[in-house]
């Protein structure tokens, strides 16, 4: 019996070890940027983001939980536009905080037991011009950014980020092509 209490307090301590060589090693400050080139004008995908109605038909998290209930306040593509969940990948609120039309919306992320805010922003690059400034331009492209800073990380959930940074970051590109996909559907 002590032999196997000797192994165990062996494991037990060198998992606690590595797991705080991985808090040091992982990030203080955690920001994600993705960027995709979409064949729309910058005003057909600024909806498409602006709308949190619209995000189930593109974003990765909608997608995995088919049976998340989700509930909409204000007025979409405005600030204060929000977009409440509950799902099996966390409850959450987003809320839009700024807005420069068909350029940028920013926005606040929170998740449901933690105190605070993901900074969001998308950005929106138009290359391309309309022969007539009051219709839509057909040859447009727009570059869209998705940044997401999760500002300071406490010194114990740094080990956690080395992984969750990867998965953030695959979700972006997902969502981001995904967006894509609807946006020249």
């Amino acid at each position: 019996m002590k032999k196997f209490l000797k192994i165990s307090g062996i494991i037990i301590g060198s998992l606690i070890l590595l797991y705080v060589v991985a808090c040091l090693a992982g990030p203080s400050e955690l920001k994600a940027t993705r960027s995709i080139t979409i064949n729309a004008p910058a005003s057909e995908v600024f909806v498409q983001v602006g709308d949190f109605s619209n995000w189930p038909k593109w974003s990765m998290w909608s997608q995995r939980d088919k049976n998340m209930q989700s509930t909409f306040e204000g007025d979409p593509m405005m600030v204060h536009h929000k977009w409440t969940w509950k799902s099996t990948e966390g409850n959450g609120t987003q809320e839009i905080t700024s807005v420069i039309l068909n350029k940028e919306i920013k926005s606040d992320l929170l998740f449901e037991g933690f105190e605070d805010a993901n900074k969001s922003t998308f950005t929106f690059t138009e290359s391309g011009v309309a022969a007539d400034e009051t219709v839509p331009c057909a040859n447009c492209t727009t570059e869209v950014s998705w940044t997401m800073d999760f500002g300071k990380i406490p010194f114990p959930f740094r080990g956690m980020m080395l992984l969750f940074q990867g998965s953030v970051i695959s979700d972006f590109e997902q969502g981001l092509a995904n967006l894509k996909k609807v946006c020249e559907g």
